[in-house]
């Protein structure tokens, strides 16, 4: 009778059975990347990192805002335009322009947590890649810790300096205001200034001839 040979492994030395057992490690390796970074998405990181840059903004545009207005009622008044049309004209400009800023600064917030996440969504597929050529490779808490400190200098992404733009043509505004009044100041001061401009002396005034 023909005995079989010994050694098992279907004839191929053990091989497909390594094989088999290298594919399980791969995917259990894998299961283990894909629970980590799914927890880290359902935990609304992204979310509350996109409010925190958002908070960062707003903040800069209340002090914008504020700024923008006290300079405004400095300048109304000045030209004794307080209360009238163009006050409320211009407080509507500049309501006007803080939405804009509100919108500019959501849209920022919005893209900024999406490019988080596409970080983090490549790095997950790198690890992938590693452990499947190696599943040594993997190793959880330095994958946590990778997470951690991502979210961590992402806390510290600061303001959009751009949003200032939006309120310069009120400071524009209180520029001329003081240009304004400081020509009314020479004109009505015999050629001499006191509202701000350089002072002006007339020859007649300056020249004593001989």
């Amino acid at each position: 009778m023909c005995g079989g040979g010994g050694g098992g492994g279907g004839g191929d030395g053990g091989a497909a059975a390594n094989e088999a057992a290298r594919k399980a490690e791969v995917a259990a390796r894998i299961a283990d990347i894909n629970k980590i970074f799914d927890e880290n998405a359902a935990s609304g990181i992204y979310k509350q990192g996109a409010g925190n840059v958002l908070a960062l903004d707003r903040n800069y545009l209340d002090q914008q805002r504020a700024d923008s207005e006290r300079m405004n009622r400095f300048a109304l008044s000045r030209q004794g335009l307080a209360g009238g049309s163009q006050d409320v004209d211009r407080q509507k400009a500049l309501l006007d322009t803080y939405n804009r800023g509100m919108l500019q600064a959501g849209t920022r917030s919005d893209k900024m947590a999406a490019d988080w996440a596409g970080q983090d969504e490549d790095l997950r597929n790198s690890l992938i890649r590693q452990v499947t050529a190696d599943p040594a490779a993997f190793n959880a808490a330095a994958t946590h810790s990778q997470l951690t400190s991502a979210a961590e200098s992402r806390k510290n992404s600061g303001i959009d300096s751009t949003l200032g733009n939006l309120f310069s043509q009120f400071a524009d505004t209180y520029s001329l205001s003081r240009y304004n009044a400081g020509a009314q100041s020479v004109m009505g001061n015999g050629g001499y200034s006191t509202g701000g401009l350089p002072t002006v002396s007339s020859s007649r005034n300056s020249y004593q001839g001989r």
